[in-house]
């Protein structure tokens, strides 16, 4: 190397961004660089390095070679160099589980090294404090966890290797790290967003008898269940038999949720009125389905304060023409509040009964989430039948009476469908709520029996703010002067689907006939392209529910399908 070269690859290293060329002459000091940055010479120039920077962000006139190849800035030379997928001059530019280590002399991303203490790579990838480097399938790399214990409460589940929340009730099972950082058995129950005031959302919900618990368990499959053992119902091992001693042990104890397994359970026995309840019907390894109920009148009575959330639970009413869920307050100081979610409701009502019009739920004024349950049947051959196939009179009925704005009102993602009569009435709330939103809902074949009231959807003539009807399918309902709707001047609606033959000429109601399968999802052909694929978008600063019917993923395609099913797309 000349002196020059020499000097310039001195300087470069050594004066920072102040890098200089020294072009000609004897070199000599008249200061230090570090303090003055001048140079004296005899005779000479100063010009700037043209190859110099200080970070990857002055490569970006460079940004690629000719091969493709980002460039970034040596961290000890100084000057922009290649930069292929996998190098690296540091162990934080390694991001890989299996390739987590600098193998700074090739610049190349390798392997951590078990055993190894002073290999720290593995720390540097955000998986958690608890990441080391193991040998998994002879492969050394970082990984999180290798069991559920692994994991903090917070995010308690172990999944390849990193932890995370929980997602369903089932991650649940086993023995892991509950709320709080208690090690539980068989919680069974994964906490939502919003079920509890402390948070913790996405952590396993504790159980056991001590007075922090959450959870009475419920499982009348199970041998050993037990309605008068003061003990059972507060281990998933130890539970109780019977729905009414469920909730009577969580009211009496303070524990939000009722965990239930099993078939056929009769109905709860005793009015909510106050408190907050979950009743979780979700599958467990060992029970594939979601449990079942069965009863003659109300199902589930919600009053006053009380509030209920019924989660994964196959319900049928076995009374002709009658109510299987109620929510009702008197507007003013008491509001109760019901949410279905994933759940089904059957009814035992045929067009063989006259007159049939009383509502499966039954909503006066109430603050309630109806979200991604079947109402009605759940096959369109069912939908179709002229006579014996069973489901309700009236689908849901809400009725606000009071000057209340209190009160709410969430359809959305659900399947009504195969009714006697109506499948939403509106007609009897007649006074202003919080917010009334009706949204991506199929609703098909409701109103199998001839009645002076529509198959789909009747509105309220005088609530303000007016309903919100967006992105349903209204198709194949009874209709009146050829409409599936009634009262119609009564809702606000946007992107709805009804029939192409419907006479209703209310704004954001578009007329095509979509096409189902036999589960009323819509099915990939032109005509629903046209319709209903692809076809909603938020406005701005409007959210969208993320999941469908089926849980699936919204939107599938580039845009939003409408109704209460998302076609799966490549």
């Amino acid at each position: 190397m000349d002196a020059y070269s020499g000097c310039r690859a001195w300087l470069r290293s050594s004066s920072g961004q102040f890098g200089w060329l020294l072009c000609s002459g004897l070199l000599g000091f008249a200061a230090s660089i570090a303090t003055t940055l001048a140079v004296s010479f005899s005779s000479g120039c100063i010009v700037p390095d043209p190859l110099y920077c200080a970070s990857s962000a002055e490569c970006a006139q460079k940004q690629e070679t000719s091969d493709g190849v980002m460039q970034v800035c040596h961290p000890s030379k100084h000057t922009c160099v290649p930069f292929p997928v996998g190098a690296c001059f540091v162990d934080s530019d390694c991001t890989s589980p299996t390739a987590s280590r600098c193998d700074v002399g090739a610049n190349h991303c390798v392997a951590c090294r078990v055993g190894d203490s002073s290999d720290k790579s593995c720390a540097g990838l955000g998986l958690g404090a608890k990441t080391q480097c193991l040998e998994v399938a002879g492969v050394a790399q970082c990984i999180e966890c290798q069991q559920n214990l692994d994991c903090s409460s917070d995010r308690p589940i172990c999944d390849g290797g990193k932890c995370r929340g929980c997602k369903e009730h089932i991650d649940c099972e086993g023995t892991l790290n509950c709320e709080g950082g208690v090690t539980c058995t068989d919680s069974m129950v994964c906490i939502r967003d919003g079920d509890l005031p402390e948070g913790r959302a996405g952590s396993c919900a504790w159980n056991g008898p001590g007075s922090t618990g959450r959870i009475v368990y419920a499982h009348n499959t199970n041998a050993s269940c037990s309605d008068t053992d003061p003990a059972f119902g507060f281990r998933f091992s130890e539970p109780v038999c019977n729905l009414t001693r469920a909730f009577t042990l969580a009211r009496d104890t303070g524990r939000r949720y009722v965990r239930v397994l099993g078939t056929n359970y009769d109905p709860v026995n005793a009015p909510i009125l106050y408190g907050n309840f979950s009743f979780i019907g979700a599958p467990s390894k060992n029970n594939p389905a979601i449990a079942t109920m069965k009863g003659r009148g109300l199902l589930f009575d919600v009053q006053d304060t009380g509030r209920l959330t019924i989660e994964q639970l196959d319900m049928t009413e076995q009374n002709v023409d009658a109510t299987a869920l109620s929510c009702s307050g008197n507007g003013a100081d008491k509001v109760p509040g019901l949410s279905l979610q994933r759940s089904i409701l059957r009814g035992s009502t045929t067009p063989a009964f006259p007159n049939a019009g009383t509502a499966a739920i039954r909503l006066n004024e109430c603050s309630a989430r109806i979200e991604q349950s079947i109402i009605g049947v759940s096959r369109l051959s069912e939908a179709m039948s002229p006579s014996m196939a069973p489901a309700h009179g009236v689908g849901i009925r809400i009725s606000d009476g009071t000057q209340s704005t209190k009160t709410s009102y969430y359809i959305e993602n659900n399947l009504i469908a195969g009714n006697i009569s109506t499948a939403i009435d509106l007609a009897g709330a007649i006074q202003p709520t919080q917010k009334f939103l009706i949204r991506f809902n199929t609703i098909a074949y409701n109103g199998r029996q001839p009645s002076p009231r529509v198959g789909g959807l009747r509105c309220t003539p005088m609530a303000t703010p007016k309903p919100q009807v967006s992105s349903n399918i209204l198709f194949g309902n009874f209709t009146i002067n050829a409409s599936q709707i009634q009262l119609g001047e009564g809702c606000s609606f946007a992107s709805n689907v009804v029939g192409s033959a419907d006479s209703c000429a209310e704004p954001g109601l578009r007329k095509n006939n979509p096409e189902f399968d036999e589960s009323f999802v819509l099915k990939d052909n032109p005509a629903n392209r046209a319709c209903c694929i692809d076809q909603a978008m938020p406005a701005m600063g409007e959210t969208f529910p993320q999941l469908d019917l089926l849980f699936q993923t919204r939107p599938s395609g580039v845009s939003y399908d409408i109704g209460a099913f998302e076609l799966k797309q490549p």
